[in-house]
């Protein structure tokens, strides 16, 4: 299993703009087009509230972008789930008061139920 804070999805979450293609859909975003072929691909997505975002960026800042950018990707996170292929399973998970024992059993039985 790969899990991964700075994944390929980094720049797309980071972005300014629209979720999607001008077309509408993510199958003119070639990462997202590939995921329906990758074999047993789980997509999960973690937020937090704005306040926390802000809590967690003061302890600890991002070294490549800024509190503004990273909450604007946060807001932007629930979204993937509408834009992944048919078939590939997403859950988002609210960690904002979560810690991460709470994470892992949403992930473990969020995989048990689709695996």
């Amino acid at each position: 299993m790969r899990v991964s804070r700075r994944s390929p999805t980094a720049s797309w979450r980071i972005a300014a703009g629209p979720l999607s293609s001008s077309a509408g859909t993510c199958s003119a975003i070639p990462w997202w087009r590939r995921l329906a072929a990758v074999p047993d691909v789980y997509v999960v997505v973690l937020k937090v509230t704005p306040d926390d975002l802000e809590r967690r960026f003061t302890r600890e800042p991002d070294k490549w972008f800024s509190l503004e950018q990273i909450t604007a990707a946060n807001e932007r996170f629930p979204a993937i789930a509408d834009l992944l292929p048919e078939g590939v399973p997403c859950t988002v998970v609210d960690a904002t008061s979560a810690d991460a024992d709470e994470v892992y059993e949403h992930v473990r039985k969020f995989l048990g139920a689709t695996g």
